[in-house]
């Protein structure tokens, strides 16, 4: 997985380094050479100097002299390295601060609990607040969709239903907050937010949010189509448009579409500098916080 990157790149670093130390050594002593025009001798302390027999050393002898093609290499080497690590710089402070947890625009992150769930547990904490004096005391009923990652997040709520509502029968009908996770949310929409077949209000006000999003896979080979020849056994039948393809158009190519350089490159770079998404930025998995209308009109979902 992407993050597991950092076990590869602590050892590439001290390795680029080594490989950068002797291109600034000779970048330096060429721009010495250079402005000065005077040969350069060895950094060696006088006192490891052969004498001549009296106190004072013997000069050292000069360096080689860096050929122009040598120094010009280095300093284009020098300048590319430059140019990398702003690179680097570039794409730490955006994966760190401008899009932390925005899995549809850091490939680093790939997948990852959005900034939603602090929405929800700020709603929660200030409903707590109000009705229950701040002491974590107010019941939460979580599904089991929604288990993980608020498990986590309701630590400090002792009253927890866990697999709601078959994981606490016991427990009333009216709970303050629900909290729900899914590929199909409509469901517990449709069951807790709905109107009931006797015509009551809905119990509950509701707001649905995305729990995790992630970064989208249409790079992925094509999925395989069955036909009368291929009935697709061992392979998948889920996939993207293929690398080459999705770097130059995204998830929807042209039909008969091929990998254009010059549109693959510009969608590198607008990534790389802009952040904007190879494909789509849709990819998610929903939640739905659910609180009792009685208290909704102080805290909106």
């Amino acid at each position: 997985m992407p993050w597991l990157t950092i076990h590869i790149t602590l050892p590439m670093m001290l390795l680029a380094a080594l490989g950068v130390e002797p291109i600034v050594r000779t970048s330096v002593n060429f721009g010495k050479q250079f402005f000065s025009r005077q040969p350069l001798h060895d950094e060696k302390p006088a006192d490891q100097f052969a004498t001549n027999g009296s106190l004072s050393p013997i000069a050292p002898p000069a360096r080689r002299r860096v050929g122009g093609l040598a120094g010009a290499s280095a300093l284009v080497a020098l300048a590319f390295a430059g140019f990398l690590l702003a690179m680097t710089v570039h794409n730490m402070y955006e994966v760190s601060y401008i899009h932390p947890a925005d899995g549809p625009h850091e490939m680093l992150v790939y997948v990852q609990t959005t900034t939603d769930v602090n929405t929800v547990m700020a709603k929660v904490d200030a409903l707590d607040q109000k009705f229950y004096g701040g002491h974590h005391q107010m019941p939460i009923a979580l599904t089991t969709d929604a288990t993980w990652p608020f498990a986590w997040y309701v630590r400090d709520y002792p009253n927890i239903c866990f697999d709601y509502p078959t994981g606490c029968p016991s427990w009333p009908k009216n709970t303050p907050v629900i909290i729900s996770g899914g590929d199909n949310p409509y469901g517990m929409e449709q069951q807790y937010g709905g109107t009931s077949s006797t015509g009551q209000p809905p119990l509950y006000a509701y707001h649905q949010y995305v729990m995790r999003s992630w970064w989208d896979e249409g790079y992925k080979p094509p999925p395989c189509i069955q036909t009368t020849t291929n009935n697709c056994a061992g392979q998948l039948t889920y996939g993207g448009v293929g690398p080459l393809l999705w770097l130059s158009y995204g998830d929807n190519p042209p039909n008969g579409a091929g990998f254009n350089l010059g549109l693959a490159a510009k969608r590198i770079w607008n990534w790389e500098w802009n952040r904007v998404a190879f494909g789509s930025t849709e990819g998610g998995y929903a939640m739905v916080l659910f609180i009792r209308t009685d208290l909704s009109k102080t805290v909106a979902p």
